[in-house]
């Protein structure tokens, strides 16, 4: 396998080293796109990775809101870009850091749509497994508004614990799947995460992460948490651990 370093973000050309031989694969949140990781981005390419983003889940006339349409449809795009970074760098899987949806989106690739084959690591922040109970419930709404929600942001809809895509994806027990690591990692105070299980994986192949631990002081939300180079530095040495 090539040594050569990455020669950039988002660079396709990058051939990965083999001390990170799998490309890192960053997955924004609801309301974002790929710009949120240019400078994370950046600094894991620095550090020699091959590393990529991209925006998932927007309307065509609105496209840079990412990761507000069906989430089943953004786990496929997910997928044609896994597609498309493995074709391209020559690596056999992929690592994905995602944040808040972006760990969702990627849960159901994974487990649904065939990327246990493909990903070696999933690395979610604030992530979100079960839905929230701060979820809008689709049952509830009258049928004319539960199809314009659906047609606004199907998303919104799927976060409620209820939702058939929740349903779908813990089937089984739990939205994990065994030959893939998972780490996760969360705050206490995350507000929109509720309950904060939901982030959590009972498996053995899983890593829980509390930014409180060893960290009393951090009082973090779940943006908050996203952005911070605390949860940055875990995901660091999250991914450096197989090296």
């Amino acid at each position: 396998m090539s040594t050569r370093p990455s020669a950039g973000y988002n660079d396709l050309t990058c051939k990965p080293s083999s001390r990170h031989p799998y490309p890192v694969i960053f997955l924004h949140g609801m309301g974002s796109n790929k710009n949120a990781y240019t400078k994370k981005g950046a600094r894991l390419a620095a550090a020699g990775y091959c590393a990529y983003s991209l925006t998932y889940g927007a309307h065509s006339w609105l496209p840079k809101l990412g990761g507000v349409t069906d989430m089943v449809a953004s786990a496929k795009t997910v997928g044609s870009f896994v597609a498309k970074v493995l074709e391209h760098t020559g690596a056999a899987k992929v690592d994905l850091v995602g944040a808040s949806e972006g760990s969702t989106v990627a849960a159901y690739y994974i487990k649904v749509l065939g990327g246990a084959a493909v990903v070696n690591h999933l690395v979610g922040v604030s992530p979100n497994y079960a839905g929230t109970t701060k979820a809008i419930r689709a049952r509830a709404l009258p049928s004319p508004l539960r199809k314009l929600a659906w047609r606004a942001g199907a998303a919104f809809l799927q976060f409620s614990p209820d939702s058939d895509f929740m349903r779908e994806l813990n089937s089984g027990g739990t939205a994990a799947v065994d030959g893939v690591r998972y780490t996760n990692i969360q705050s206490t105070y995350d507000d929109v995460v509720v309950p904060l299980r939901s982030g959590q994986l009972d498996v053995p192949n899983a890593t829980n992460i509390i930014l409180q631990d060893g960290c009393e002081e951090n009082h973090d939300g779940h943006i908050a948490a996203i952005l911070s180079e605390r949860a940055f530095e875990f995901t660091l040495k999250a991914l450096d651990a197989e090296s």
